[in-house]
């Protein structure tokens, strides 16, 4: 049985499972190894039994435990090469991924095991941000988590799976009255921020 779920979900950390017993993956580490682990255990699974992580793109609260995870686990990292590039200098990941860097390209499916993925372009103000779309022995999800607007390429991808992981990130009338800056709140909604709830409903 395919086991998908949330180890960590918001601006504090993002980390998520899927894994079936014979081979796991995460998406992203914006938490400590410590806490994978500890998470992990809750749901009885070790983590020495992961084999790969998947990287969406280099905001800090995606990455912020990655370095040290891949580094003291021995974990292929996957993204592609402009993401790799960026990890090779930021503060979190520099210097850990020696020996564990797999790039992948765009649009183009890759294999470890009984998994496929296909990273794809989305909208995000990172230095690249992808969303996967996953064929895990048969399985198909397709996994969203910072997006900006909704693509054909994610339609395309969405009706190709049979479990899709959305973004839904804000109220927009609470996001108008809150306490965010105005130069934040532009940056949410100006279309490679965040979707609102409207706009997840809508796709």
């Amino acid at each position: 049985m395919i086991k998908f779920f949330s180890l960590s979900s918001g601006s504090n950390g993002n980390c998520y499972y899927i894994g079936n017993g014979n081979t796991a993956l995460l998406i992203d580490s914006g938490i400590g190894p410590r806490t994978v682990k500890k998470r992990l255990q809750e749901y009885g699974i070790s983590i020495e039994s992961i084999n790969f992580i998947l990287v969406t793109h280099d905001h800090i609260d995606h990455i912020k435990g990655l370095g040290m995870l891949a580094q003291k686990y021995f974990k292929p990292v996957y993204a592609t090469e402009k993401l790799h590039n960026s990890l090779d200098n930021h503060p979190c990941t520099r210097c850990r991924l020696q020996g564990n860097v797999r790039k992948t390209v765009a649009g183009e499916e890759s294999t470890y095991n009984e998994v496929k993925f296909t990273p794809f372009i989305v909208p995000h103000d990172a230095t690249e941000t992808v969303g996967y779309f996953i064929d895990f022995n048969g399985i198909k999800f397709t996994f969203l988590t910072d997006v900006g607007e909704v693509t054909d390429d994610i339609v395309k991808y969405c009706k190709m799976s049979q479990i899709v992981i959305f973004e839904s990130n804000y109220d927009l009338d609470m996001l108008l009255e809150g306490s965010y800056s105005p130069e934040l709140k532009v940056r949410i909604m100006q279309g490679k921020g965040h979707l609102s709830n409207e706009q997840a409903a809508s796709a």
